[in-house]
């Protein structure tokens, strides 16, 4: 595993613990917790982002078109 791709790994579960401990202060409560959510969908797409830029590296020149 690649240390940008770790990292990313680690921050993405800490703001998915993060909403599990929201969730768990606020009664379980969704709507409470949207700040913390959005966080956590926003370090998934960037980590699916650069995955597919690193797949589409590895593909040859005439497979990217």
């Amino acid at each position: 595993m690649e240390e940008e791709e770790l990292k990313d790994s680690v921050v993405c579960h800490k703001l998915a613990c993060a909403i599990q401990d929201c969730l768990a202060r606020n009664s379980y409560q969704q709507p409470r917790c949207t700040d913390a959510i959005e966080a956590y969908n926003q370090c998934v797409a960037r980590d699916k982002q650069r995955r597919q830029q690193q797949l589409q590296q590895l593909q040859p020149p005439q497979a990217r078109s």
